[in-house]
């Protein structure tokens, strides 16, 4: 598609250039409450806003807890913990705001008391229970609720095995059941007739006696818990992108982060609270990003240090994937969210258009991430206003180069893409960065299938993220940002729709009329004006910068003398969109 640009300026003062970045660059953040309780539903509200069902384990005991994982993801249920004799009371909080219908519990009365399931059915929301009468049959009967073919087995008697496979199993639906070192327990023995069975763990932890026991039989173990823990992430893969992690040392964090990690394809890897394991080491750097699950007292901050590719993720910088909630955590409320109907919020951060940025949320997911802010700060360490050589050496130590032109190049880090936009009138210094997901983000992204009132909402976002992305890059030059007129706005827009409709672009209407003539129309008393007018591009960050690379347009964003901007968009079904801006000044 050809994009397509014109001017109309009146002008008075010259221009002005020139400025630099801090930058600060991470891949790691952390999800964690006071207590294992609270990490659970911290976790919890990172997977889910709403749903019916929810899983609730025992706390401070592991053996019902094991198995609960495929259940869980099967249910699109979070798995919350509490005590046995009292419902913990953030746990209680969590159910409330999930709006849950059903809480399923795991483990016998022993395990989880009456007294906690009244407290539960006080609240309206209906309870049941998979136990028997130990942790063996309790994973034989949650199994039963998890229709597969395959099953894994893990020593019942410790963890860490089980939670290793525990996102893979969720993810794929494949049950865990227990078993003794040396003796096969009935009930996981006749839970596993007819299925292919993998060993988790040596022998260790389930001796060759059970192997040998076991159906159709294959083994995934090492010589200790991270060992195996590298086994299973290798021969049993997730996504390579991002991975969760979480202490060897305890159950809780990992148990109910497996949910989290099966809904976004991401393996959990166990460490120590004080080091990160060789065998986790060996596969932790194919990773890009990291979330760890619990506070410092599970996972030390010397482990979070120790992560490639970053430290902790400060509250300056973002990164792709971030939940919603952590989003505003660190940032704060935005300014102004920009809604469209195929499913994308724009968050826009506006209050100082020295740190401006704007992010895409999908599925209350980060997707994307805009900046042309002076001192915005990014992921990937490259600062606006840097040297292409120097811009383009950083974005090489994350990224692989995949496109390159005279205005752009692009990066892939993980699923992420990257791409540096330059000034060509400015030396080729970095204009601005954006950051996509692109399966995630541009799949949403759609604005001509969609109705007359929805196209008017997204029109009404893309006029404001253009003021605020002029306003950018003027604040970055060192001139005042333009003042949003409704007038101008109102103007402009008729332009574009005019030009839209007519099938014509130029600064002069089928009717002769003027960008002057036009604004005068509006009751716009005017000392000096001008106007940009565009077609074609597809986003607002896309339409100013090409302002930006043309001189005469350039000069009407970088006018001093200006003070009101209105934008107008009017979208085409075969061209895209028209986009207008009327400038003007009144002294």
């Amino acid at each position: 598609m050809k994009k397509r640009l014109l001017l109309f300026i009146l002008f008075i003062i010259a221009l002005q250039t020139g400025g630099g970045l801090q930058t600060a660059a991470s891949h790691v953040e952390r999800i964690q409450g006071n207590d294992r309780y609270e990490t659970a539903v911290k976790i919890s509200q990172q997977a889910f806003n709403t749903t019916e069902t929810a899983v609730i384990a025992r706390g401070d005991d592991f053996p019902d807890a094991l198995s609960g994982a495929p259940l869980a993801y099967s249910l699109n249920a979070p798995i919350l913990l509490t005590g046995k004799d009292t419902l913990n009371t953030k746990t209680k909080a969590e159910l409330l705001r999930l709006q849950v219908k059903e809480v399923v519990l795991l483990g016998s009365e022993g395990a989880i008391s009456k007294h906690v399931q009244a407290s539960i059915q006080q609240l309206g929301i209906k309870v049941s229970r998979i136990g028997g009468k130990d942790r063996f049959e309790t994973s034989a009967r949650i199994a039963e609720e998890i229709h597969s073919v395959k099953a894994f087995v893990a020593n019942g008697h410790n963890f860490p095995d089980a939670l290793a496979v525990a996102a893979y199993a969720a993810k794929e639906g494949v049950p865990i059941l227990l078993t003794n070192r040396d003796v096969l327990p009935s009930s996981t023995k006749s839970a596993l007739s007819g299925k292919q069975t993998y060993i988790i763990g040596g022998e260790g932890v389930v001796s060759g006696s059970i192997e040998k026991l076991l159906p159709n039989a294959s083994r995934y173990g090492g010589s200790n818990r991270y060992e195996t823990a590298r086994v299973v992430t290798e021969r049993f893969p997730l996504g390579k992108d991002h991975a969760y992690v979480a202490t060897g040392e305890n159950f809780a964090d990992a148990l109910t982060g497996s949910v989290l990690a099966a809904k976004e394809n991401s393996p959990i890897l166990l460490v120590s609270k004080s080091s990160i394991p060789t065998s986790t080491n060996k596969i932790a750097s194919q990773y890009t990003r990291f979330s760890i699950l619990g506070g410092t007292a599970s996972v030390s901050n010397s482990v979070e240090n120790a992560l490639p590719n970053g430290t902790a993720l400060p509250t300056s910088s973002i990164s792709i994937g971030m939940s919603k909630s952590t989003l505003v955590t660190k940032f704060g409320t935005p300014d102004r969210i920009d809604t469209s109907s195929k499913g994308i919020e724009t968050y826009n951060y506006i209050s100082d258009y020295s740190q401006y940025m704007q992010v895409g949320l999908v599925e209350g997911k980060v997707a994307s991430y805009y900046s042309n802010g002076l001192k915005s700060k990014n992921p990937y360490g490259v600062s606006i206003g840097m040297s292409e050589g120097d811009a383009k050496s950083k974005a090489s130590q994350v990224g692989t180069l995949i496109s390159s032109s005279s205005t752009s190049s692009i990066y892939k880090s993980g699923s992420d893409y990257i791409t540096l936009n330059f000034d060509t009138l400015n030396n080729k210094k970095l204009m601005s960065v954006k950051i996509e997901n692109q399966e995630v983000y541009h799949s949403a992204y759609i604005v001509h299938s969609t109705s007359s009132q929805q196209k008017a909402t997204i029109r009404d976002g893309y006029e404001k993220q253009i003021l605020d992305i002029t306003n950018a890059f003027r604040v970055a030059q060192g001139f005042q940002p333009l003042k949003d007129s409704e007038k101008a706005t109102s103007s402009s827009r008729k332009h574009s729709e005019d030009m839209a409709t007519q099938d014509y672009f130029s600064h002069t209407n089928l009717d002769g009329k003027s960008p002057f003539d036009r604004m005068r129309e509006e009751g716009i008393s005017y000392r000096s004006a001008g106007e940009n007018i565009a077609q074609g591009q597809r986003t607002p960050s896309d339409v100013v910068e090409a302002w930006m690379r043309s001189s005469g347009h350039r000069n009407n964003i970088l006018n001093g003398t200006y003070t009101y901007l209105g934008n107008g968009v009017a979208f085409h079904s075969t061209k895209w969109a028209y986009y207008t801006q009327n400038f003007y000044s009144t002294k």
